[in-house]
Protein backbone atom coordinates (compact mmCIF):
# COMPACT_ATOMS: atom_id res chain seq x y z
CA UNK A 1 0.00 0.00 0.00
CA UNK A 2 1.11 3.57 -0.61
CA UNK A 3 1.36 5.66 2.54
CA UNK A 4 2.87 9.09 2.10
CA UNK A 5 5.46 8.57 -0.60
CA UNK A 6 6.40 5.02 0.38
CA UNK A 7 5.11 1.61 -0.72
CA UNK A 8 4.95 -0.79 2.20
CA UNK A 9 3.27 -4.00 3.30
CA UNK A 10 0.66 -4.00 6.06
CA UNK A 11 2.22 -3.72 9.50
CA UNK A 12 0.61 -7.06 10.35
CA UNK A 13 2.15 -8.66 7.27
CA UNK A 14 -1.32 -9.89 6.29
CA UNK A 15 -2.59 -9.80 2.72
CA UNK A 16 -5.89 -10.24 0.89
CA UNK A 17 -6.25 -12.03 -2.41
CA UNK A 18 -8.65 -10.37 -4.85
CA UNK A 19 -10.66 -13.07 -6.63
CA UNK A 20 -12.47 -12.42 -9.91
CA UNK A 21 -16.15 -13.15 -9.29
CA UNK A 22 -16.62 -14.21 -12.91
CA UNK A 23 -13.78 -16.74 -13.11
CA UNK A 24 -12.91 -17.53 -9.50
CA UNK A 25 -9.24 -16.92 -10.34
CA UNK A 26 -6.90 -14.95 -8.13
CA UNK A 27 -6.15 -11.55 -9.62
CA UNK A 28 -3.76 -9.95 -7.17
CA UNK A 29 -2.61 -10.09 -3.58
CA UNK A 30 -2.76 -6.79 -1.70
CA UNK A 31 -1.86 -5.58 1.77
CA UNK A 32 -4.58 -6.06 4.38
CA UNK A 33 -4.53 -2.69 6.10
CA UNK A 34 -5.21 -2.65 9.81
CA UNK A 35 -5.56 0.04 12.45
CA UNK A 36 -1.82 0.74 12.57
CA UNK A 37 -1.76 1.26 8.79
CA UNK A 38 -4.76 3.60 8.92
CA UNK A 39 -3.06 5.61 11.67
CA UNK A 40 0.14 5.86 9.58
CA UNK A 41 -1.85 6.93 6.50
CA UNK A 42 -3.81 9.50 8.50
CA UNK A 43 -0.61 10.93 9.99
CA UNK A 44 1.02 11.12 6.54
CA UNK A 45 -2.02 12.86 5.05
CA UNK A 46 -2.20 15.32 7.94
CA UNK A 47 1.52 16.10 7.63
CA UNK A 48 1.11 16.85 3.93
CA UNK A 49 -2.04 18.89 4.43
CA UNK A 50 -0.58 20.90 7.31
CA UNK A 51 2.79 21.22 5.56
CA UNK A 52 3.42 21.85 1.88
CA UNK A 53 -0.18 21.54 0.60
CA UNK A 54 -1.54 24.43 2.67
CA UNK A 55 1.21 26.70 1.37
CA UNK A 56 0.15 26.24 -2.25
CA UNK A 57 -2.16 28.72 -3.91
CA UNK A 58 -5.58 27.43 -5.05
CA UNK A 59 -4.46 27.76 -8.69
CA UNK A 60 -1.33 25.67 -8.02
CA UNK A 61 -3.37 23.02 -6.21
CA UNK A 62 -5.75 22.91 -9.14
CA UNK A 63 -2.91 22.49 -11.65
CA UNK A 64 -1.44 19.62 -9.60
CA UNK A 65 -4.82 17.89 -9.37
CA UNK A 66 -5.31 18.26 -13.14
CA UNK A 67 -1.94 16.54 -13.63
CA UNK A 68 -3.25 13.62 -11.54
CA UNK A 69 -6.45 13.55 -13.64
CA UNK A 70 -4.43 13.58 -16.87
CA UNK A 71 -2.24 10.71 -15.62
CA UNK A 72 -5.37 8.69 -14.78
CA UNK A 73 -6.94 9.49 -18.15
CA UNK A 74 -3.77 8.34 -19.94
CA UNK A 75 -4.11 4.91 -18.31
CA UNK A 76 -7.89 4.71 -18.49
CA UNK A 77 -7.99 1.54 -20.59
CA UNK A 78 -5.74 -0.31 -18.16
CA UNK A 79 -7.71 0.92 -15.14
CA UNK A 80 -11.00 0.01 -16.83
CA UNK A 81 -9.77 -3.56 -17.47
CA UNK A 82 -8.51 -4.00 -13.90
CA UNK A 83 -11.82 -2.77 -12.50
CA UNK A 84 -13.82 -5.03 -14.82
CA UNK A 85 -11.77 -8.08 -13.82
CA UNK A 86 -12.07 -7.23 -10.13
CA UNK A 87 -15.84 -6.76 -10.35
CA UNK A 88 -16.46 -9.72 -12.64
CA UNK A 89 -17.91 -7.60 -15.44
CA UNK A 90 -16.83 -6.75 -18.93
CA UNK A 91 -15.11 -3.48 -19.76
CA UNK A 92 -17.33 -0.54 -20.66
CA UNK A 93 -19.37 -0.43 -23.86
CA UNK A 94 -17.72 0.76 -27.08
CA UNK A 95 -18.17 4.49 -27.43
CA UNK A 96 -18.95 4.81 -23.72
CA UNK A 97 -17.75 7.69 -21.63
CA UNK A 98 -13.98 7.66 -21.46
CA UNK A 99 -12.32 8.47 -18.16
CA UNK A 100 -15.49 9.37 -16.26
CA UNK A 101 -13.41 9.80 -13.14
CA UNK A 102 -11.61 12.73 -14.74
CA UNK A 103 -14.93 14.50 -15.32
CA UNK A 104 -16.02 13.88 -11.73
CA UNK A 105 -12.69 15.06 -10.41
CA UNK A 106 -13.03 18.22 -12.47
CA UNK A 107 -15.92 19.26 -10.24
CA UNK A 108 -13.76 18.65 -7.18
CA UNK A 109 -10.88 20.64 -8.64
CA UNK A 110 -13.19 23.52 -9.32
CA UNK A 111 -14.05 23.55 -5.63
CA UNK A 112 -10.44 24.62 -5.12
CA UNK A 113 -11.23 27.81 -7.04
CA UNK A 114 -14.95 28.11 -7.90
CA UNK A 115 -14.28 31.10 -10.16
CA UNK A 116 -12.47 28.92 -12.69
CA UNK A 117 -14.92 27.52 -15.27
CA UNK A 118 -14.48 24.17 -17.01
CA UNK A 119 -16.41 22.33 -19.65
CA UNK A 120 -19.20 24.88 -19.76
CA UNK A 121 -19.81 24.65 -16.02
CA UNK A 122 -19.03 27.13 -13.32
CA UNK A 123 -19.46 26.00 -9.76
CA UNK A 124 -20.97 28.27 -7.16
CA UNK A 125 -20.81 26.65 -3.75
CA UNK A 126 -22.13 23.13 -4.24
CA UNK A 127 -24.30 23.71 -7.28
CA UNK A 128 -23.66 24.28 -10.98
CA UNK A 129 -24.86 27.41 -12.73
Amino acid sequence: MLIGDEWSPARSGRTITSISPSTGRALVEVADAGTADVERATAAARATFEGPWQLLTPATRQRLLWRVADALAARYGELELITALDMGTRAGPPGGQRAPGRHCLAHTYNMVDPAVPFGGYKLSGWSTE
